[in-house]
């Protein structure tokens, strides 16, 4: 089976080193190597379904620092399927993907046997492009995870994949000054990732979750909802190694975008 490379996004670097994203893949393989073996099948498995810049890290960050719901990463993006395939000197052509999919069990299940996985829309459309079906996993749970801000997060998104720092400990291959042309763009690319989801995936999602709600003033009762639908534990704090990445001159340039498109302000 041919793994081609394209894009994709974890945490695995200290918090005061900049890491670039193959690196941070890397680590995150060889982290999973020296953890020992979950043994048998997860007793709950749970998807995040979402498109880039939702909130999704932010999110499945928490959730795995509560060390009971597994270790939710983007494991189904073609680029960390090709990382893996490299680490373990097996060539991207002939990845067995049932053993791939054994390993992400054994490796990123928690204790309490929950296994959970985030994909992007444009990840399960080049896997089923490919014939293979993300959802044929079976899971008992899809979240699927949305922005109400599209403007903001159309800029986010446009200065993420210009700099390649999807994440706080990433390290920026540019800093690139995002054009209104450029926000527009990838506004228009979520609407067909949106568009996209509703054809395709949207008839697996269980429940739909709002970014601005769990970034928010409900984050504790959002998620520990989450928790006690996947028999999960509550908790006291919401806790993340993710910093925000906006700055103000972002902020500035989402408002001046808004007022050239003579909108109000979200």
């Amino acid at each position: 089976m041919k793994m081609e490379n394209l894009p994709g996004p974890r945490k695995d670097a200290a918090p005061t080193e900049l890491v670039s994203f193959p690196e941070r893949r890397e680590r995150l393989y060889k982290r999973l190597t020296e953890r020992p073996d979950y043994v048998g099948a997860p007793k709950r498995k749970i998807a995040f379904l979402s498109t880039e810049r939702s909130g999704s890290s932010f999110l499945c960050d928490a959730l795995d620092k509560t060390g009971q719901f597994g270790i939710p990463d983007e494991y189904f993006s073609l680029k960390y399927m090709n990382t893996w395939a490299q680490l373990n000197n097996i060539q991207e052509t002939t990845l067995d993907v049932n053993r791939y999919i054994q390993f992400l069990f054994a490796k990123t299940t928690s204790p309490n046997g929950v296994f959970s996985v985030k994909i992007h829309a444009y990840q399960h459309a080049q896997l089923k492009k490919m014939g293979l079906e993300f959802f044929g996993i079976g899971f008992d749970h899809v979240y699927k995870i949305t922005r109400r801000d599209k403007i903001s997060q159309a800029y986010s998104f446009a200065k993420a994949d210009l700099s390649k720092a999807w994440q706080s400990g990433d390290k920026p291959i540019a800093q690139p000054e995002v054009k209104f042309t450029e926000i527009s763009r990838y506004l228009q690319v979520l609407a067909d990732y949106d568009n996209y989801m509703g054809a395709n995936t949207d008839r697996f999602s269980t429940e739909t979750l709002v970014y601005e709600d769990f970034a928010g003033p409900r984050q504790m009762e959002i998620f520990n909802r989450i928790l006690a639908q996947n028999k999960c534990q509550s908790v006291q704090r919401f806790e993340t190694a993710l910093e925000k990445q906006a700055n103000q001159h972002d902020q500035e340039r989402i408002t001046m975008f808004r007022q050239w498109l003579g909108v109000a302000q979200h």
